[in-house]
This record gives structure tokens, sequence and C-alpha cells, in this order.
């Protein structure tokens, strides 16, 4: 879940994840120098995280997170392009989990932005690649919003 907040001339966007918090900083300072802090805490641990890092492709997970960011920014085209990134990445990696979370984030995105056939579209046969594991957060996610993007077909 992310979580955005807008402050003067700060927006914070936070993302919890299993083990992991993300907080993206994003400041505008009188001088205009734009500034973006990432900011990670890791439970159990830094090591635990490190070795899903080492399974989960990080450039995948990155890009998929600067997506989120660029959302938090109201930045619909930034994110989609990254969230489109994190999609081949994790394709050419043959990460179909990471795969479903950014797909499922850019269907998501695409939904709100009128494009719910195309939504459905990128996320039916990935959602349908799956043979186990419905009662995880990620599939249970993809499947409610295959339901709400195929209601509005």
């Amino acid at each position: 879940m992310v979580h955005q907040q807008i402050e003067a001339d700060v927006t914070r966007a936070t993302a919890r994840l299993p083990g992991l918090e993300i907080e993206i900083v994003h400041r505008q300072p009188a001088d205009n120098v734009e500034q973006i802090s990432i900011n990670l805490q890791a439970t159990p641990s830094f090591d635990a995280f490190g070795r899903f890092l080492e399974t989960a492709t990080p450039f995948a997970f990155w890009s998929r997170m600067a997506g989120l960011a660029w959302l938090a920014e109201n930045r619909p085209d930034d994110s989609a392009t990254s969230f489109r990134r994190a999609i081949q990445t994790a394709q050419s990696q043959q990460a179909k989990l990471l795969e479903l979370r950014a797909a499922t984030d850019l269907a998501r995105l695409w939904g709100e932005r009128g494009r719910r056939g195309e939504a459905h579209d990128l996320l039916t046969p990935l959602y349908g690649w799956f043979t186990e594991g419905f009662d995880t957060a990620d599939l249970k996610d993809a499947k409610a919003l295959l339901g709400e993007l195929g209601a509005g077909k």
C-alpha cells in the first residue's frame, strides 16, 4: 500500500511490503534544486532484505518503486514508463511475481485513466499464468483489480 503526504515543498510517499518499509521523500526547496531520498527500513534485518533483492531482480523492483514514487508526485506518464520498464525487466529475467506486481500497478493506473480494456488485457494472461498461491496478497490484489476492470468493460 502506498501512502502520500504533501507538505510545503516536500512530498513523502511510503510503501509497506512484507519485511520492508520504503519512504521516498521529494523536496523542492526555494533554490529549485530538486532532491529525492529513498529510505529503507527492513525487518527483521537488512540481511534478510538483501537475500530478497538477490532473488527479486533489483532493477525490476526499483523501477516499480520509481513508478510508485512518480504516482505520488502526480506524474502518471512517468509512472507508466517506470512500470513498463519493470515489466520488461521482470519478463527478461522470468520473474513472474515482480512482473505481476508491476503489471497490476500499470493496469490500475490505466484503469483510472479510462483505459480499462487495455488494463484488463495486460493483466489477464499474467494472472492466468499462476497455478497456485491464490491466497497471497499479490494474486488477491490482481484478481480484485481484474474484477473491477471487467465490470467496467
